[in-house]
């Protein structure tokens, strides 16, 4: 008795799909910079709320004694966005610092306490010297992006791109926020242990004039840092698209 033979099949190998290819790395650097402008319009645009309804109470009822504290407000904002805008052209790359991000929030928290109390020296400079302390700390830690930057970006105008900003960075970190936090630590030590003089007497809006004359230096300086080194950034992002 003849077995019938069973036809044999043939399993034709399925093809597999095409993996989608990895983005390149300099299209990720863009995404990661547009969040981090993002990020920061966001925290500055909510800070800047409370500074409107602060000025708005202080125009209203003209107390013209507040408004280098106003002043001070709309400084202190500049600075931080115009950093910020720095660090997005220079060391914010791929992959995302996350950590960095959750700092901004911490600093627009600050800032919108300290901006509510535009009309109240009393708890002005309190509050603004633990918003210049944490902008001390942030610089701290941003140290860590200028070493990550060391590593991934090896080119002749990279390096010297991060040379001028090392230079600059340290001298935040050694001399500008020490200056500003001890300028903070006078006022806030001037208003509390002589009310009477500071307060009463009306002597905060010397100290509030003074304040605003420290920020407008601070905010000229980053400009005009700024201002040296877009070229240098220019060539920067050059020789990361071409090396990506």
């Amino acid at each position: 008795m003849v077995e019938a033979e069973h036809p044999t099949v043939s399993h034709a190998t399925k093809p597999r799909p095409e993996q989608p290819s990895p983005r390149p790395v300099h299209e990720l650097d863009n995404i990661v910079a547009n969040i981090e402008f993002t990020v920061i319009s966001i925290v500055q645009g909510m800070s800047l709320s409370f500074l409107t309804e602060g000025a708005r109470a202080v125009f209203v009822d003209g107390r013209v004694e507040a408004l280098p504290y106003v002043l001070s407000g709309l400084l202190v904002a500049f600075s931080l966005w115009a950093r910020a805008v720095l660090h997005a052209f220079t060391v914010i790359r791929w992959p995302l610092e996350l950590g960095h991000n959750f700092v901004y929030f911490v600093a627009a928290l600050c800032e919108a306490a300290l901006f509510s109390q535009c009309g109240h020296p009393e708890r002005w400079y309190p509050i603004g010297l633990v918003m210049v302390f944490l902008f001390w700390v942030m610089f701290l830690l941003e140290r860590r992006m200028y070493r990550l930057r060391r590593g991934d970006s090896s080119g002749p105008a990279s390096a010297a791109l991060l040379d001028v900003l090392e230079v600059e960075h340290d001298l935040n970190i050694r001399v500008l926020m020490p200056a500003l936090l001890a300028m903070w630590v006078a006022c806030t030590a001037a208003v509390l242990r002589a009310p009477e003089t500071f307060l009463t007497g009306r002597w905060h809006v010397a100290l509030g004039v003074l304040q605003a004359l420290g920020l407008l230096g601070y905010l000229a300086h980053v400009i005009r840092f700024y201002a040296s080194v877009t070229g240098r950034i220019v060539a920067a992002r050059v020789e990361w698209s071409e090396r990506a």
